[in-house]
């Protein structure tokens, strides 16, 4: 029972995570199109790109009073049109992929973070 606790066990959390994170990366490209709520995240951030802080906030007044905007996600995601926004301009790009590539990166993070909280807290059998 000592060896499948110390080999065993960590052996297949570095198999599970391994997997996750494949899963992740194979299925990145498999984006064809951007959803309608991606294209204003992507306009947002390349309004922050261009105008900084004052674009994100412009692009909160003019949502928060212009109505026909409403029907729209609002720029209050502000930890994802940052890191969208950073991303943009680091490499100079503002396509689909962009966003798919910060959710992604974010979604192994988490995958890592679940696995270590797991390890952590719970029993070895969980």
């Amino acid at each position: 029972m000592n060896i499948l606790n110390k080999f065993l066990i960590p052996v297949l959390f570095v198999v599970i995570l391994a997997i996750g994170i494949s899963l992740r990366i194979h299925n990145l490209n498999n984006v064809p199109d951007r959803s309608p709520d991606e294209g204003i995240y992507t306009y947002q951030a390349a309004t922050i790109v261009e105008r900084g802080t004052e674009g994100f906030k412009l692009l909160a007044r003019e949502h928060g009073t212009d109505k026909r905007l409403w029907i729209y996600p609002p720029p209050h995601r502000a930890g994802y049109l940052w890191a969208l926004s950073a991303a943009m301009k680091s490499t100079n790009s503002s396509g689909i992929k962009t966003g798919s590539y910060i959710s992604s990166a974010f979604s192994v993070l988490s995958l890592i973070l679940l696995v270590l909280i797991g390890w952590r807290f719970f029993n070895r059998w969980v």
